[in-house]
């Protein structure tokens, strides 16, 4: 289709935006169990959105492009499932992986060239603006890239048409320099996560990420034996940290009776404990300790845990997102060292346990984040292509 067709305004009777594509990463099948914090957005974003689609037909489709061995997607949904690759190649095949991912970001330019009524949504920070960046502007500003790092100092400097969106606005600070730049914050589905009230007295403390000096499992574990509590540690280790996660695994076995490595804990539901692993391990705990040593641009682990109403005791590392997710006295607290973070940890009983799960179910439920992302795909989006002098 040439580009003067691309410019014809849609007919009255239709909307400006009539297919929303969310384009997920090849590494993983979704939705993820395990590890990737990225995907588990990508599958409860594109679902929510189909949810909103069935109850009102005049929204926009859905269309999610994922390795064909994602879950099949519920009949009445109106989530189309687009399979980029046969099955999801892990990451244990970078290179192979980069070039799918490169092939999946052009069959969708070429897909936004001839559908002038389609929106893409994608999530490879600035790897995505080489392949849009350069594309007739009818096409590059109907690309809305989610940053979930900060971008490389060239991106708005050479795409500054490029319309993106910050999970937090401490990251946001660190994104300038775009025309069209809002913030969203992650959401999760709080049907996933069961709260828990009423805790066992030697209820744990508990750690969940990667092990590497920027999440940081050392301090935790070193909260948890300075306030004389157990401490249970989940997640996995970091390929590029591997000294750290030695250091960890010596520490944790000088702590026989008080520190446990449980491996990686699961979002699958698990009849047994009629929850998910994930959603146990943290909603029975005292209160999940994340003491960052990076600015974290969001930390998807406080909404989980806050979802299962535990507290969060957080390192308010500059730069990072923790000033803005955690309200002290409320959802957890935030500290700036570890004797302030082991003093937050002999206090943590006091907080309200429903308060904390009221006060996710505020701000970081899936819901919110759809209904701001279909605000700014379907109304944001097109206000700034007329403001860009396009049709």
């Amino acid at each position: 289709m040439d580009s003067a067709a691309l410019q014809q305004p849609p007919t009255p009777d239709s909307p400006p935006v009539e297919t929303i594509i969310e384009l997920a990463p090849p590494y993983f099948g979704l939705p993820v169990s395990g590890y990737g914090g990225t995907e588990r957005v990508i599958w409860s974003l594109s679902v929510e959105l189909s949810k909103q689609a069935v109850q009102d037909p005049t929204l926009a489709r859905v269309e999610l492009w994922a390795p064909g061995d994602s879950a099949q997607i519920a009949s009445g949904t109106r989530l189309k499932l687009v399979s980029t690759v046969p099955t999801a190649l892990g990451l244990h095949q970078p290179f192979r992986s980069m070039n799918q991912l490169g092939d999946d970001m052009y069959r969708l330019r070429e897909r936004l060239e001839s559908d002038a009524q389609a929106v893409g949504h994608i999530h490879v920070e600035d790897e995505g603006f080489k392949v849009f960046g350069d594309a007739a502007k009818t096409v590059s500003v109907r690309i809305l890239t989610t940053m979930h790092n900060l971008p490389k100092w060239w991106a708005a400097r050479y795409f500054s048409h490029m319309p993106v969106i910050a999970i937090s606005h401490a990251q946001a600070a660190g994104i300038r320099g775009f025309k069209f730049l809002k913030v969203i914050h992650n959401g999760i589905d709080p049907d996933l996560f069961h709260p828990t009230y009423d805790l066992r007295s030697d209820a744990p403390f508990a750690f969940l990420g990667r092990f590497c000096p920027n999440k940081n499992p050392v301090d935790a574990v070193e909260i948890a034996r300075a306030c004389g509590a157990r401490i249970e540690v989940a997640g996995i280790s970091d390929k590029d940290a591997e000294d750290y996660a030695r250091r960890l695994d010596v520490l944790i076995a000088q702590g026989v009776g008080w520190a446990k490595r449980v491996g990686e804990v699961s979002d699958v539901f698990d009849a047994r404990l009629g929850q998910s692993s994930k959603s146990a391990f943290l909603g029975n705990s005292r209160a999940l300790l994340f003491p960052i040593q990076w600015p974290e641009p969001f930390g998807l682990v406080i909404a989980e845990a806050n979802a299962t109403g535990t507290p969060v005791i957080a390192y308010n590392h500059p730069g990072s997102s923790v000033d803005e997710l955690i309200k002290d006295g409320v959802n957890g607290y935030k500290v700036t060292s570890r004797d302030e973070a082991v003093q937050a940890a002999r206090a943590i009983h006091k907080l309200d346990r429903r308060r904390v799960r009221e006060y996710f179910e505020r701000h970081f439920t899936v819901k919110t984040m759809a209904e701001a992302y279909r605000r700014v795909l379907c109304d944001d989006l097109p206000q700034y292509w007329k403001d860009e002098g396009l049709k």
